[in-house]
C-alpha cells in the first residue's frame, strides 16, 4: 500500500496510509490547502485535488438524515401525548381515579435519544483526536533526535545535529532527514555544505512550494555533499540534510554561507 506524506504549516509529516489521511481530513487536521505527496507523484499537490473529503461529506449527510428522523419522531410523540393526557384528565374527573398521573414533559426539553447521540458523537471525536496526536507523537520519537524544521531567517549559519531512525523521513530518499527553512535573497549565491564522517551525506534544495531545485551526494568531497545555488527569487527555501540509505545514523554539520 502506498504511503502518503503531507505538509501542514510548512512542516512535513508522514508516512501515513490512505485511510489515516482520510481520517485526518475528516477531523480537520488535514486542510484542503495543505500539500500531499506519495511515491510515483512528480510533485506535491493540494489535498483538495484528491478524494480525501468524499467520506467526510457522506458522513455529514447521514448525520443530518439521522437528526431529521429524530426530530420527526419527537414531533410525532408530542402529537400522540396530547390526546392521551386529555383523556386521562376526563377519566380522573368522572371516576375519581386515584392512579398517579403521568409526569408532564418540561417545555423545551431535549429528547433523550438526541442527548445520547450527542454524547456518543463527542466521545468518538475526542478518541479520534487523541489517537491522531499520539500517532504523530510516536512517529516523531524513537531516539534519533528528531524535530521540526529549523528556521534560518538570516540565510546563513552553522548547525550541528544528529540523524537516526527516529527522525522524520525525506519523502524523496526515504531516509532520516532534518529540514532547514532558509531565507534567501535574489541575486545572491549560497554555498551549502552537509558534512559527516559517520554516514554518506546527501543534500537537497526545494523552494517554498516543495519543488526540488538541486541535489548532491559527494560534491563536498569524500562522503560530504555540497550545493552551490544562485538565487533567482527571494523566498523561504527548504534545505534538506539527509543520507544515502534509510537505516544509517550519526552526527553531522550543515554550513550555509554566501559566496
Amino acid at each position: 500500500m502506498a504511503e502518503w506524506y503531507y505538509a501542514s504549516n510548512k512542516q512535513q509529516q508522514g508516512p501515513v496510509s490512505l485511510d489515516e489521511l482520510k481520517k485526518l481530513a475528516r477531523t480537520g487536521v488535514l486542510k484542503p490547502s495543505d500539500l500531499v505527496w506519495k511515491e510515483g507523484m512528480k510533485e506535491w499537490l493540494r489535498a483538495s485535488t484528491q478524494d480525501f473529503y468524499a467520506d467526510a461529506a457522506g458522513a455529514e449527510t447521514v448525520a443530518e438524515g439521522r437528526e431529521d428522523g429524530r426530530k420527526s419522531r419527537s414531533r410525532a410523540d408530542a402529537d400522540d401525548d396530547g390526546p392521551r393526557r386529555s383523556s386521562r384528565r376526563d377519566d380522573d374527573e368522572d371516576d375519581d381515579d386515584d392512579r398517579p398521573r403521568r409526569r408532564k414533559r418540561k417545555p423545551g426539553g431535549m429528547p433523550v435519544g438526541l442527548k445520547v447521540g450527542l454524547i456518543v458523537g463527542g466521545v468518538v471525536v475526542l478518541l479520534i483526536v487523541v489517537g491522531v496526536v499520539l500517532f504523530l507523537a510516536l512517529r516523531g520519537g524513537g531516539g534519533g533526535g528528531g524535530g521540526g524544521p529549523v528556521d534560518v531567517p538570516q540565510g546563513m549559519g552553522t548547525f550541528n545535529g544528529f540523524l537516526g531512525p527516529g527522525d522524520p523521513r525525506d519523502p524523496m530518499r526515504h531516509a532520516p532527514c532534518r529540514i532547514y527553512n532558509v531565507r534567501m535573497v535574489a541575486g545572491r549565491t549560497y554555498v551549502i555544505n552537509h558534512q559527516s564522517n559517520q554516514f554518506d551525506a546527501f543534500l537537497r534544495l526545494e523552494d517554498s512550494a516543495f519543488r526540488q531545485l538541486a541535489q548532491d551526494d559527494d560534491g563536498g568531497g569524500g562522503l560530504n555533499a555540497r550545493i552551490i545555488f544562485r538565487c533567482q527569487r527571494t523566498d523561504n527555501y527548504r534545505v534538506i540534510a539527509t543520507m544515502l540509505g534509510g537505516n544509517g545514523r550519526g552526527a553531522y554539520t550543515l554550513i550555509i554561507q554566501e559566496q
